[in-house]
């Protein structure tokens, strides 16, 4: 198995940032201290911003979203157990595949940390390949893919997506996490389709030029039998 210290795309670097289809390749994301280190729930915005300036979430979502993603999987790796310290107290949701939140969305940071105490221990490790950094009207979308292994299990390819609310205003901006929604990508191979099934589907117009096709070719046969 790879020997993955934490988060990293596949040359090894920190990852990149990505809006729609624009590349903002900016500078690599700063090494975050542990989870226990940061403010509950809290990501600084950066701190380039003046006084008396609009926050343009525009312009620092890629920023935003790289030193999130740095935190978060470095925070599942080394210390699995503060990760609920990222969610709103209030209102943020965790919707994770392969356990009970896949059907039903926990809510809440007391109610997610409980529901992630209750599961086996664990230290996953992440590859990420892609990040895209979306500015949305109240906050920062990101979608994470890559691949994912936890400690007794093989890697997996996943998708997950965060939604960062934008809190505060003026310099005080900060962002915390209030949609986390994790998804593994099944590998399974395309199931064919029964013949009777396509038989079926198959439109009118092509139905017509097979029954032409049929009819001029047996036409010929006829023609030299009657005479």
């Amino acid at each position: 198995a790879p020997d993955w210290s934490g988060p990293r795309t596949s040359a090894g670097a920190q990852p990149a940032c990505h809006s729609g289809a624009l590349a903002h390749p900016g500078s690599p994301s700063p090494v975050n201290p542990p989870l226990s280190d940061h403010p509950p729930a809290a990501m600084a915005s950066p701190s380039t911003q003046g006084e008396g300036e609009s926050f343009d979430a525009a312009q620092h979502a890629a920023a935003i979203g790289q030193k999130f993603v740095a935190a978060y999987y470095k925070g599942i790796f080394a210390e699995p157990q503060n990760q609920h310290n990222f969610y709103q107290a209030e209102d943020s949701y965790l919707s994770h595949a392969g356990d009970a939140s896949e059907a039903s969305a926990v809510v809440g940071r007391d109610a997610i940390q409980a529901h992630l105490s209750a599961l086996s221990p664990r230290q996953r490790r992440t590859e990420i390949k892609e990040l895209v950094c979306q500015a949305a009207p109240a906050g920062i979308v990101l979608q994470v893919t890559g691949w994912q292994q936890d400690w007794d299990t093989a890697a997996r390819k996943f998708c997950q997506t965060f939604f960062l609310s934008r809190q505060g205003s003026g310099t005080q901006i900060y962002f915390v996490l209030v949609n986390d929604i994790l998804r593994y990508i099944l590998q399974d191979e395309p199931t064919a389709v029964p013949a009777a099934e396509a038989d079926a589907s198959a439109s009118p117009a092509a139905s017509a030029v097979e029954e032409t096709t049929a009819t001029d070719a047996v036409a010929p046969a006829e023609a030299e039998a009657e005479a």
